[in-house]
């Protein structure tokens, strides 16, 4: 079985324009790159990594789908088909046209738009392990069947850590809100005896403005005192002279 990959193929795609779309292309680069950062080598990390695909909140399936194009995605998507049907040793079995479909399947599926990414590319990591019995000929119905069931899993697993990460952010949220002191415990704990914060700021700048008046009135002093010294220097000669 032959499939032309991604990289080898260029794509009239109707990509949006939208913010999210544009930073996931800037993140992940162009389609081929895009291909090559999520190729067959990253099919049994992404399946094992769902819990840190969904606090990073990676990009959904259907956002990848709107920043490439869904004929793009789709090639990228057979790509991992037809290394699964090879490395499973049924190649017999399917073309390219039943690879095509079955990748377009792939990406209409309305469930795993709602997946991370990572997690459709997951798929074929199960697949190839044998996580689903098929018996007789693969078939694009038998692989569609099979991640129809992988897309209900996966996402009562992506469900269950997206509720555990929010429970975790409000216990911290909450213990955050518990160390915070008012201002009437503070200015106890700091022996301040004014009576809010804009008062004390207040009388701060007040202290810094004096301080600022004495400083400049020190200057004035000195500066006085250095001119009465220059005089006394320049009066000692005829004052000298007279003595002599």
């Amino acid at each position: 079985m032959t499939l032309t990959r991604p990289a080898e193929r260029s794509f009239v795609a109707v990509v949006s324009q939208e913010p999210w779309a544009v930073q996931i292309r800037e993140a992940y680069g162009d389609i081929q790159e895009f291909s090559r950062r999520f190729g067959v080598k990253a099919e049994r990390y992404c399946y094992e990594n769902a819990r840190r695909a969904v606090e990073s909140e990676l990009a959904p399936f259907s956002r990848i789908i709107g920043a490439y194009g869904k004929k793009a995605v789709e090639s990228f998507i057979g790509v991992h088909i037809a290394e699964a049907v090879a490395r499973m040793g049924e190649v017999d079995c399917m073309d390219s046209e039943d690879v095509r479909n079955t990748a377009e399947g792939i990406c209409e599926c309305i469930p795993a738009r709602f997946l991370t990414f990572t997690s459709v590319v997951g798929f074929f990591h199960a697949l190839r392990g044998g996580q689903w019995e098929i018996y007789g000929k693969l078939t694009p119905f038998k692989i569609m069947e099979a991640f129809r069931k992988y897309v209900t899993m996966r996402r009562e697993e992506e469900i269950k850590f997206a509720h555990e990460k929010e429970q975790r952010e409000e216990k911290e949220a909450l213990a955050n809100r518990k160390n915070v002191i008012n201002w009437q415990q503070w200015a106890r704990l700091h022996n301040i005896k004014d009576t809010d914060i804009l008062s004390y700021q207040a009388r701060l700048r007040r202290e810094d403005l004096a301080r600022w008046n004495a400083l400049g009135m020190l200057g004035d002093v000195v500066g006085t005192l250095g001119e009465v010294f220059q005089r006394l220097i320049s009066l000692a000669p005829a004052v000298l002279s007279k003595v002599s």
